[in-house]
């Protein structure tokens, strides 16, 4: 094993914050034949340890070239530690782990579907994660959609507003659409944060329901918006957008990317009401 492997393992392991997680960063270019030690660490004492093994994998998984050997490898050293590792911190890691590098298969959706009632906040949200960015359409089931609906169902209304914020918004990205979604994306929409109004009133937006329009409106004037809030409101249409957004767009030099997303949204809108 070259010095530089050996320098990155010792660094992984050791009491320096910052070196050990650039040596996770690093880790991303580990050789195949070094996969056996980096899982070893999954049995490491230390919590920190195997925090940070978790951290490494979601590097590996997002850059390694043979990912069929890492999948088989890591996957399950990542799901053993969701599911049972009983520090918060450790669940934690795995599921952003599995969030951030890796497509999560049917196969691994039990263990996901426990952890998203885990006590932990910490690992709620990066399960919600995963399950949002996973692809829906590849061998799951429809018990297992249902379940999927289920558990965004209960983050709409959770006491965490990351839950609400990012299953808003992976509802939209899915396209998910049910009276009962509907109903907990409407109650979102007086929100107390709002960010979450603003992604509400997006899905709702994007879902095709017309009644938002008022609210989306006033979103506009409230300046929390994202590019998606705009793509709602040229969907819909509706002259009674222009106001709101001439006045957003006001905000902004032209030169500014967010400047010109308006203006294009504004054209659309005009177009069709002309």
């Amino acid at each position: 094993m070259g010095k530089k492997t050996e320098r990155l393992f010792r660094e992984l392991q050791g009491d320096n914050k910052k070196r050990a997680e650039a040596a996770a960063v690093e880790l991303r270019l580990l050789a195949p034949r070094h996969y056996p030690r980096l899982l070893a660490l999954a049995d490491h004492p230390r919590a920190t340890v195997r925090a940070r093994l978790c951290s490494a994998l979601g590097q590996l998984g997002g850059y390694d070239d043979s990912g069929p050997r890492l999948t088989r490898l890591g996957v399950p050293t990542l799901l053993r530690l969701l599911a049972h590792d009983p520090r918060a911190r450790v669940r934690a890691a795995a599921a952003h782990a599995l969030a951030r590098g890796y497509h999560v298969r049917p196969g691994m959706l039990p263990a996901l579907f426990a952890a998203a009632h885990d006590p932990s906040k910490r690992v709620r949200r990066g399960v919600c994660q995963a399950l949002g960015g996973m692809c829906w359409d590849e061998g799951v089931t429809a018990p297992q959609c249902q379940q999927l609906h289920d558990i965004f169902l209960e983050n709409l209304s959770s006491p965490d507003p990351y839950l609400r914020n990012w299953t808003a918004f992976f509802i939209h990205c899915k396209k998910l659409d049910s009276p009962a979604l509907r109903a907990a994306l409407w109650r979102l929409v007086d929100d107390p944060k709002d960010a979450v109004r603003a992604e509400a009133c997006a899905t709702l937006g994007l879902l095709g329901d017309r009644a938002i329009v008022p609210y989306l409106a006033r979103q506009f004037e409230s300046g929390t918006v994202w590019s998606w809030n705009l793509d709602a409101a040229v969907k819909l249409g509706d002259p009674a957008f222009l106001p709101a957004l001439r006045r957003l767009r006001k905000g902004y030099r032209k030169t500014h990317w967010f400047y010109k997303s308006v203006t294009t949204a504004l054209q659309a809108i005009q177009s069709r009401v002309l």
